[in-house]
């Protein structure tokens, strides 16, 4: 089988993003469909095609209430309504022009770590969450949720003992206080 021939097979087996869900939470829905689409150009070697046949295959996918959106979207004059790049740019500025920032920092700092996630899980979420806020110093802001939202008292201490401490260092320290953790409570267990 020929590269092509087998390039061919393979992306008729890369499935096409899931259709953009306009019910519920459009921001949520918009960067999980555009992660997928962005994924689906390169996988298909999409991202290779002209722009106007890459609005077209995206138009495609993205569903009737997204077309329909399409339709209402304002180009100014000089903006090509078939420019892949410009399509982008549109429904973000629809799906994330809709976000309340407020309410997204009350999310952010509103978490907590939960009982069974790691630090790493946390940070994850946290990172996640900041994307919305707009926040200038999103390390920063991360770091102090994080001293502040770990469950672990001790753990907690052991941030507030740096007078001077960066996200990376903190994560580091968190793990290491699990980590500790983990293999002293396995000794107790093996001992028993």
């Amino acid at each position: 089988m020929s590269q092509v021939q087998e390039a061919k097979r393979f992306t008729a087996r890369v499935p096409a993003p899931s259709k953009l869900d306009l019910t519920s939470d459009i921001e949520v829905n918009w960067r999980k469909f555009l992660r997928q689409w962005q994924n689906y150009e390169i996988a298909t070697r999409l991202d290779k095609e002209e722009s106007a046949y890459r609005c077209a295959v995206l138009l495609a996918c993205i569903g009737e209430d997204a077309q329909e959106i399409y339709e209402g979207l304002a180009f100014a004059d000089g903006e090509d309504n078939k420019d892949i790049k410009t399509v982008i740019d549109k429904f973000n500025d629809f799906c994330l022009g809709s976000t309340h920032e407020v309410y997204e920092s009350y999310k952010f700092h509103s978490r907590n770590q939960n009982k069974d996630e790691s630090v790493d899980m946390y940070v994850a979420v946290l990172r996640k969450l900041a994307k919305s806020c707009n926040f200038k110093d999103v390390d920063r802001m991360i770091r102090d949720r994080l001293v502040m939202g770990v469950l672990d008292d001790t753990m907690r201490e052991k941030l507030l003992q740096k007078k001077t401490l960066a996200l990376q260092e903190a994560i580091e320290i968190c793990r290491a206080h699990e980590t500790s953790k983990a293999q002293a409570h396995s000794m107790l267990a093996s001992n028993s």
